[in-house]
């Protein structure tokens, strides 16, 4: 009992001492960086998940580091500042040094509204605003308190734009009748001169018919199978598309438009990325648009911001927003995947992270059927494609509250549903489906499994 009461003494006295020689700033410090709990152990739970979800506020850093810092001069940049031609100078002198940087602005006013072009919430960026009372507004959101219960954005620093940062760039020394000249012409540029959505105008592209299209910056990311598997897949068919119409005389093969849909296309990320890939990447024959489709878009009004999205990213006339019940409207659909509707063709349908296994399976069918009846009058290609949280192998568990177990996609589910035996009958047809992908990856948030699982037809 003597000993035990020894060692219980020395363990209390070695604590205490601890929290001794630890200064308030280097114990703040450790139990940030490190999650480690300093005090009594019966609310360390709780404690350190309030310690992960409040990270310190990131530190206000000069402009000179923001321009010459290797630490913050390569990374991407978010402009909070309002949209006045003035600042102009300010992003390009950042554009035209030596790191390459995506900037992108986001008047602070609509940063809530507009928070999916934000990057995702593990990427570091450095955040540029006007005043103060703008830094507080921008960390309230972006890196919100234990009590709101939301992951932080990962903000490493801030810019205080003022005067003094601006004669401090050697870039930014110019006279004022210089300046002067400068913001008359970038607000020429400007299309639209009450468009608060707009980008800074000395970033609103604008190009001709004779320019090559060239994607804005942007700090949000596709999904990476959209990014990595379907935008290759689809540049591939559309460019041999391109050759089949200089080949060909006749003026119906030449106005066909392609369409790739997008099924619970949500903000609409997706869309707008593959619509600024393909715009400039295919040959300048080729006819296409990128479908967003969503039960989500019931009105004008909730469909606004998409459009204002894609009028923003200069691909307003290479996407379509459609408001779609895949449950009530799924005959409609089918019937549009065999045939030329007017000149469209449909050549790829796909969904990220939206699963309805009734829709597949009707999909399935409804093709089957076409084939076994010879009533299928397709010749080009269609490709579905999907990105869908998955266990990780057969017999697997699903591990995490969100999203629950029955919106999981068992490991081999969807091989099997496209496996199934093919239809009897007609030797000539050809085959129903060539499985292109079927692999397991991670997300980078919280580590969930999903698939990546492409087929054409």
């Amino acid at each position: 009992m003597n000993v035990k009461r020894v060692v219980m003494w020395c363990a209390a006295s070695r604590l205490s001492l601890g929290f001794t020689w630890l200064t308030s700033s280097s114990a703040n410090w450790l139990q940030t960086k490190y999650s480690i709990v300093l005090g009594s152990t019966s609310h360390i739970h709780h404690e350190r998940k309030s310690l992960s979800s409040m990270p310190p506020a990131p530190p206000v850093i000069a402009w000179s580091d923001l321009v010459n810092n290797p630490i913050y001069a390569s990374l991407p940049l978010l402009s909070l500042l309002p949209e006045i031609a003035s600042l102009c100078d300010t992003l390009a002198s950042l554009r035209n040094n030596i790191h390459r940087r995506p900037i992108v602005s986001i008047p602070i006013a609509q940063l809530r509204s507009r928070s999916f072009e934000l990057p995702p919430r593990d990427v570091d960026f450095v955040i540029l605003v006007q005043n103060d009372a703008d830094r507080v507004t921008a960390m309230e959101f972006l890196v919100p308190t234990a009590k709101q219960q939301q992951k932080p954005w990962s903000v490493v620093g801030v810019v205080v734009l003022n005067e003094h940062n601006l004669e401090c760039d050697n870039e930014l020394a110019t006279t004022r009748t210089a300046k002067k000249q400068r913001n008359e012409a970038a607000l020429e540029i400007t299309t639209s001169a009450d468009d608060s959505s707009s980008l800074l105008p000395c970033y609103k592209q604008t190009q001709d018919s004779t320019s090559a299209f060239v994607p804005l910056d942007r700090l949000w990311q596709p999904d990476p199978m959209v990014s990595s598997i379907l935008l290759p897949l689809l540049v591939d068919k559309l460019t041999q598309a391109s050759y089949i119409n200089n080949d060909s005389n006749t003026s119906s093969t030449k106005s066909i438009c392609y369409e790739i849909w997008d099924v619970g296309s949500g903000a609409g990320r997706d869309v707008c990325f593959l619509a600024e890939q393909l715009k400039s990447q295919l040959p300048s024959n080729v006819k296409f648009r990128v479908v967003a489709m969503d039960q989500r878009y019931r009105s004008p009004q909730a469909e606004q911001p998409i459009h204002d999205f894609f009028e923003r990213r200069n691909v307003s006339l290479e996407t379509v927003v459609r408001k779609v019940d895949v449950d009530k409207e799924a005959d409609s659909l089918l019937h549009s995947l065999d045939q030329n509707n007017n000149g469209t063709i449909v050549l790829c349908m796909y969904a990220v992270r939206y699963w309805n296994k009734a829709f597949v399976e009707r999909l399935i069918q409804s093709m089957k059927e076409s084939s076994k009846n010879a009533v299928d009058t397709r010749v080009e290609p269609f490709i579905f494609a999907t990105s869908h949280f998955c266990k990780p192998h057969a017999g697997a568990n699903w591990l995490f509250d969100h999203p629950k177990p029955h919106h999981v996609l068992e490991r081999h589910e969807l091989r099997n549903m496209f496996q199934a035996a093919p239809v009897s009958g007609n030797s000539k047809q050809r085959d129903e489906w060539k499985i292109l992908r079927d692999d397991i990856v991670t997300d980078t948030d919280h580590g969930r499994t999903l698939l990546q699982f492409v087929v054409e037809r």
